[in-house]
């Protein structure tokens, strides 16, 4: 059976070239992913510390590796929400202190978003920039949509569901 460290070697020879990463950022690449699993879980941890109320058991931290490797590989370089690029020479330089960091690399940054929000018992991540995952916040993404949805008609815009389904969320009707 292969390490964190193995498998996430693999994924890296795998999507180097379309990440626009060279060999040289392989070992940073790898440290950054494996931080990714740790943070995320000592900050859900911290989470349900404050909201004890949940009563929501926080998941394994192979759950949570589980999570990040699969929102890596399945990301394509595009931000999940917005499509747009991914910016990984500022996301996997050090940066031990990510929450102090200038708001431009801050927004830019590569974040990984909880899907379901603060869900644990559905532990699904995406990839997206620093600015899409602050704007989402703690929200679900169908919520996050209905709110990008009502932004855009105060602001003028028709909007529509993409070809082929019925709605924008299971709301509507």
């Amino acid at each position: 059976m292969s390490t964190y460290k193995e498998r996430l070697g693999d994924l890296f020879e795998e999507k180097k070239e379309f990440f626009s990463l060279t060999d040289a950022d392989k070992e940073k690449f790898i440290e950054w992913a494996l931080e990714r699993h740790s943070r995320l879980k000592a900050r859900d941890k911290k989470w349900l510390d404050k909201h004890r109320e949940n009563n929501m058991p926080l998941p394994k931290a192979s759950k949570y590796f589980e999570a990040v490797y699969a929102a890596l590989a399945k990301c394509n370089n595009k931000d999940y929400y917005t499509g747009d690029p991914l910016n990984w020479e500022i996301s996997i330089e050090d940066d031990p202190e990510q929450d102090a960091c200038p708001a431009k690399v801050r927004q830019e940054r590569i974040t990984f978003d909880h899907v379901h929000g603060r869900d644990l018992s559905n532990l699904e991540f995406v990839v997206c920039a620093g600015k899409t995952n602050d704007a989402k916040n703690d929200l679900s993404k169908e919520k996050f949509i209905d709110l990008c949805k009502k932004v855009l008609t105060h602001n003028g815009y028709t909007v529509s569901a993409p070809s082929g389904i019925s709605g924008l969320s299971s709301q509507e009707k």
